[in-house]
């Protein structure tokens, strides 16, 4: 038979930083069956806390562990190892409204939680902050084989010299979170908010201003085979990384990305918004804006397998860098694999430096990139530069084929405008090639079929569904 017990913790005396003891203490009942399901109304004291989690490690069934709202646990040493909180073992569910778990900064290095091999750890309601290590995860780590679950959850301010400055989940491993947020953490290495090397689900969720210092993924990593991260209706925003991938960097994995955004990333090379390696990305009435970097790609770099439909990669820049050369393209640079744009604006995204290429999409030494675009837009792409070519496509040896997909008002510096590329386009069909500057293809070693220098002042084709999908983004993420 389930049912529910409610017990408080005695807090033991021990070293440590608390705040005032809330409420009566009582000794803990003997175990129940496996399906119990113990409560337990944790004082708001830290030596409590650790107690109650030893408690419900040894447990059988599930224990909820309540926390007073906006109580204040400070730890002040590592429970074992790296770790300030006994390693959760069991089945534990901590829930408060507004609770902080902290490291005192003045302790030695340690994280915030570990969820072990078998582990079982939700998470509601609390703020985990201040965890710093030398190993992966600087304030949660989630080992093979553990699971986490957080809604309404803050991982802030965390700190590692390796991987995954909030949060690493490691192959094996499963994390869900839902209403939350992963913001100002930092990693030395890689994955400055979210290491996601097993299978992660962010449902209404903020990845926002962590930083990776000396690589990859400000925002998100993902390193394994066989990775799987889900993005619903969250954000990936204003991530920073000392090399590449601001936003996100997909080196492996299946990520799929749903009516999200991912937004004002930055990085010193490589992609601004998302460097893509995996096995498969999927993008789905989102947004890949207002990403930056230095040099390569200022929205999307990718390798692998790419989906993008219904959705926009606007306002994406490449500045000059110290070479003043630039073969990314701003929207979105394809060097090999297959891409298939449906549904998509590029628009609106900028290239600058002497060299500069491919102001919407580059294909720079691309032999063995296939791009299919479909009832998609590019337009008013720029690229800056006394040599400076094609705003609207840049192609190098990859197989391209437009279908009603207008290639309009991009701009160069020099011709052409338009589209510059090597090789004949599959197809271009029923789609426009008009009113770029200076010109629309001439200047180009080959003339795509049907495109013609006409002072035209037609308009191009409607394009319904354009500018709707930003109506099913979230508003205030």
């Amino acid at each position: 038979m389930t049912y529910r017990k409610r017990f408080s913790v005695v807090p033991p005396t021990v070293g440590l930083v608390t705040t005032a003891v809330l409420g009566a203490s009582a000794a803990a009942p003997a175990h129940a069956d496996d399906n119990s399901t113990n409560e337990v109304r944790v004082a708001c004291d830290t030596a409590a806390l650790i107690s109650a989690v030893e408690a419900a490690n040894a447990a059988q069934g599930s224990t909820t562990l309540r926390l007073p709202n906006q109580c204040h646990y400070t730890l002040t040493a590592a429970a074992e190892g790296e770790t300030g909180l006994p390693p959760i073992s069991g089945d534990i569910r901590v829930v408060s409204r507004g609770a902080v778990i902290q490291r005192d900064t003045a302790a030695a290095p340690f994280r915030i939680f570990e969820v072990a091999s078998g582990g079982d750890l939700s998470l509601q309601g609390v703020t985990i902050t201040g965890g710093s290590t030398t190993t992966d995860g600087g304030g949660i780590a989630v080992r093979s084989g553990g699971t986490l679950k957080a809604a309404s959850v803050t991982v802030r301010g965390n700190r590692t010299d390796t991987d995954a400055g909030g949060i690493d989940v490691a192959h094996g491993a499963t994390a869900a979170f839902k209403g939350s947020l992963i913001t100002s953490n930092e990693a030395g290495d890689q994955g400055g908010g979210l290491n996601a090397d097993g299978t992660v689900g962010l449902t209404s969720t903020t990845v926002s201003f962590n930083r990776a210092t000396r690589f990859y993924g400000g925002g998100v990593n993902i390193d394994e085979e066989d990775a799987r991260l889900t993005l619903r209706d969250s954000a990936v925003r204003n991530n920073t990384s000392g090399v590449g991938s601001g936003g996100l960097d997909l080196d492996n994995g299946f990520v799929d990305i749903h009516s999200s955004r991912v937004t004002g990333n930055s990085s010193g090379e490589f992609a601004g918004g998302i460097y893509n390696n995996s096995q498969s990305l999927t993008i789905d009435r989102s947004e890949i804006a207002n990403n930056a970097t230095v040099d390569e790609s200022g929205g999307i770099e990718t390798y692998g397998k790419l989906s993008v439909t219904d959705s926009k990669i606007t306002g994406n820049r490449v500045e000059n860098g110290a070479s003043g050369s630039n073969d990314g393209g701003g929207g979105i640079t394809v060097y090999s694999g297959t891409v298939s744009l449906k549904k998509v604006e590029v628009v609106r995204n900028t290239v600058e430096g002497e060299n500069a290429k491919g102001g919407g999409i580059s294909l720079p030494n691309a032999a063995d990139a296939v791009v299919n675009l479909d009832q998609s837009l590019i337009s008013r792409n720029v690229v800056v530069g006394t040599s400076s070519i094609a705003g609207g496509i840049h192609n190098e040896g990859g197989s391209i084929s437009l279908r009603h997909t207008p290639v309009t008002a991009n701009r160069a510096d020099k011709a052409p405008g338009g589209i510059w590329t090597d090789t004949q386009f599959v197809s271009a069909e029923r789609s426009s090639i008009i009113r770029n500057v200076p010109t629309n293809c001439a200047g180009s070693p080959v003339i795509i079929t049907g495109c013609k220098e006409s002072a035209t002042t037609a308009t191009p084709p409607s394009v319904p569904f354009l500018s709707a999908p930003e109506n099913s983004l979230p508003n205030k993420l």
